[in-house]
């Protein structure tokens, strides 16, 4: 939706780039023959420097000198931008979806056995009133009018029968499950979104942690830490700082989505079967609604890493940072950018 006009996301998106591109080099060419030695920096971060330790000064580096830290921010903006405007569906078959969710969830019973019949009752007695108004009115625009009220509260019954085939069709163990959540985060759009995601995430990567080995190659840091016997302990606090991002990229490039989902649509049933999700209906009795989403962020979770491991690769093997940027987009950025068209196709 473009001011009103319906526009081609795929395409739209491209046009923004290309756009975003010019500006960002049209403003580097203004400001950096103005800026001091010709180089643009962003502020740092007072930190207290008297110390010795060694760990405490390897995230000094990424997060102050390399401005690691500016580079989070911006992740955390970017995807409250993505994020702000999330609305639930808000049709009348939702509302009366949710309504009747609201009285199902959870495990069969009586009383909701109870419930469903007397609902039906009501459809076919609405239905009884139709077929009597239509006889004693036969013309069309009186039947139209006289049975304005009925008709009204027939347009219920479509969200009644989804609700209860859905009821009727639980397993023993499974629980009845407000379905619009889960189709959110596991539906057709998941994918895309999940590239999306990584997409965000492998840049971020990217920026943060190719100037970890490069720039000490490039500095020649790198023969100084060797001389002082050093160089492996470094390396482990390296390993720990790129872990600690790695995890931290994780939740903030797909944390955001389950939470403005959730808000939108409730809570997820965490105890219940993972197999009432009718999109999860094949997995086994013993996995959880829990168990499913643990599974799916853990594995994000090692997505992210091992794409954190190959950007440290690329950084301990090339000069300097730019072109172990240079290496890190094309090897990261182009298979998930290729992933990310075949999914919006």
């Amino acid at each position: 939706n473009f001011i009103g006009y319906p526009a081609d996301r795929l395409a739209g998106a491209g046009v923004l780039f290309l756009l975003l591109g010019a500006v960002c080099v049209g403003i580097g060419f203004v400001l950096f023959p103005r800026s001091p030695h010709g180089r643009l920096t962003l502020p740092g971060i007072s930190l207290h420097r008297g110390h010795t330790n060694l760990f405490f000064h390897e995230w000094r580096k990424c997060l102050v000198t390399w401005k690691g830290i500016w580079v989070l921010v911006a992740l955390v903006g970017l995807q409250a931008l993505c994020y702000r405007d999330y609305r639930p569906l808000n049709t009348e078959y939702e509302y009366y979806y949710r309504t009747y969710s609201a009285v199902l969830s959870g495990a069969p019973s009586g009383e909701k056995d109870a419930y469903l019949q007397e609902q039906q009752e009501c459809f076919n007695d609405l239905y009884v009133q139709l077929a009597d108004i239509a006889m004693r009115y036969p013309d069309q625009q009186s039947f139209y009018r006289e049975s304005e009220q009925v008709r009204l509260e027939l347009r219920a019954e479509e969200a009644f029968m989804d609700a209860k085939q859905q009821y009727d069709a639980l397993m023993p163990g499974q629980s009845y499950l407000y379905q619009t959540g889960y189709r959110k985060l596991l539906g057709e759009d998941a994918p895309k979104e999940a590239v999306l995601n990584f997409c965000k995430a492998f840049l971020v990567l990217i920026l943060l942690l190719c100037p970890m080995f490069a720039q000490e190659k490039q500095s020649g840091m790198d023969i100084l830490q060797t001389a002082s016997k050093n160089a492996h302990r470094i390396s482990r606090h390296k390993t720990v700082i790129w872990l600690v991002f790695a995890l931290t990229v994780t939740c903030i490039a797909f944390l955001p989505r389950y939470c403005v989902v959730l808000t939108a649509y409730g809570g997820l049933d965490w105890a219940a079967q993972a197999n009432s999700i009718a999109l999860a209906s094949q997995l086994p009795d013993f996995l959880t609604v829990g168990g499913l989403f643990a599974f799916l962020l853990l594995s994000k979770l090692l997505i992210v890493t091992i794409a954190g491991w190959v950007v440290c690769w690329i950084s301990k093997r090339s000069p300097n940072t730019i072109i172990a940027m240079i290496l890190a987009l094309a090897t990261l950025l182009i298979p998930t950018g290729a992933a990310f068209l075949l999914c919006a196709i």
